[in-house]
């Protein structure tokens, strides 16, 4: 780890075995947690519960899911992920690892896809009314080629990402962020939707200046300023039409990443945070993929049956201990749910096969610089474990 990507602040949290770091392992942790969480509430709890006008607390929960988590989560969950695969993009497109991290993500988008539309045909068959949605074959068609809904957009934009790094590695990192900005905005003037590539500036934000970045957190002025910046610009970008206020939105996001890293290294000083913080974040790939199932089974119950409901969500704080108590559930159960699938042989879900592997990487360069032979798949994944992150980039963490 590179000693501008360490914090003055002292965080407490030294190096993991393998060389991680707790503290970015832990914000990952958060991200996703933070994900799952507002999937709950915004799908589930807040169709079933009252209108918040007059209810302050209720009032300030539904803000900070929407406001707060639904615009810092997902930033800095790229800026981190693309921070973390900077070496494979270093490396460029003749490297094995290279190679394996586009791919891996490119299958897992196509057969997540391909699973969240059998969960909407099995939740929502009454239901085919825009096109766009996942649980009608036009919906499925458009999303093999774009992503249309739900989450698997940052799968998609993991991989696009990472080719497009990795190809224009010589290019002076400048002239690759104006670029990755003007496609992002481009895009989200033909989709007026920021999920999807409009938010690809964040990881090659991470990737090119992520130690920038980072090393802007060791100074409590700079972390203040750009908290103040995220909340002005956050506010302002709400208020303006969702295309002209995208560049407000990347300023705001890169912010706001900026002082949450802060913040995250001091609250890495507890240990009762850091582990189980860091604990997720070594095992996102699972929760951030399977949690949606789950997610939407829950919503279709709670259409069908919302009295099953009423009784958890009976008052202004029940609202929101029971949407945090089911995240936290089905955090774990998607972690177990992995493992199982996993010890089933179903490793194909989260993971290319074998087979594929080796030919991705017959004739690959290796980190040495050498040609790659066919190696079997433990030794593919063996070779990636020689960065400090292993699985940075290379899934949807």
């Amino acid at each position: 780890m590179p000693a501008s990507a360490q914090s003055a602040h002292g965080s407490g949290a030294a190096p993991a075995a393998g060389g991680r770091l707790e503290w970015i392992d832990m914000a990952r942790g958060f991200c996703v947690i933070a994900v799952v969480l507002l999937h709950v509430a915004l799908f589930h709890v807040f169709p079933l519960t009252p209108d918040d006008h007059g209810r302050p607390l209720a009032r300030a929960w539904v803000l900070f899911n929407t406001a707060v988590l639904g615009s810092l989560r997902m930033p800095l969950l790229l800026l981190l992920s693309g921070f973390l695969a900077r070496r494979k993009i270093r490396e460029g497109l003749r490297f094995a690892r290279t190679r394996l991290a586009i791919a891996t993500n490119l299958h897992l988008y196509l057969v997540w896809t391909l699973l969240y539309f059998a969960v909407g045909i099995l939740f929502y068959p009454y239901v085919d009314r825009a096109k766009f949605e996942m649980h009608s074959w036009s919906g499925l068609g458009l999303s093999l080629l774009y992503p249309q809904v739900g989450p698997l957009w940052f799968v998609y934009v993991l991989s696009v990402s990472l080719f497009v790094l990795a190809l224009t590695r010589r290019v002076p990192p400048a002239l690759v962020l104006v670029g990755f900005f003007a496609a992002g905005w481009a895009i989200m003037a033909l989709t007026r939707d920021a999920a999807g590539l409009p938010r690809a500036i964040f990881f090659a934000a991470g990737a090119l200046v992520g130690e920038q970045l980072i090393a802007l957190t060791r100074s409590w002025i700079a972390s203040g300023l750009a908290f103040v910046v995220y909340v002005a610009g956050a506010a302002v970008a709400e208020k303006i039409d969702l295309v002209l206020g995208y560049p407000l939105e990347v300023a705001a996001g890169l912010c706001a990443a900026v002082a949450f890293l802060a913040l995250a290294q001091l609250v890495a000083k507890a240990r009762w945070f850091r582990v189980p913080g860091a604990w997720v974040g070594r095992r996102t790939l699972g929760v951030y993929v399977l949690h949606w199932p789950f997610v939407a089974a829950l919503t279709w119950f709670g259409v069908q049956r919302p009295e099953l409901f009423r009784g958890w969500l009976s008052g202004q704080m029940a609202e929101i201990a029971y949407p945090i108590a089911v995240a936290a559930l089905i955090v774990i159960l998607c972690i177990g749910l992995e493992r199982l699938l996993k010890a089933v042989g179903l490793g194909v879900l989260f993971d290319l096969p074998g087979s594929v592997k080796r030919r991705l990487v017959r004739g690959a360069a290796t980190q040495a610089g050498v040609a790659a032979s066919p190696p079997p798949s433990p030794t593919v994944r063996a070779a990636d474990a020689a960065a400090p992150y292993r699985r940075a980039g290379v899934r949807a963490d």
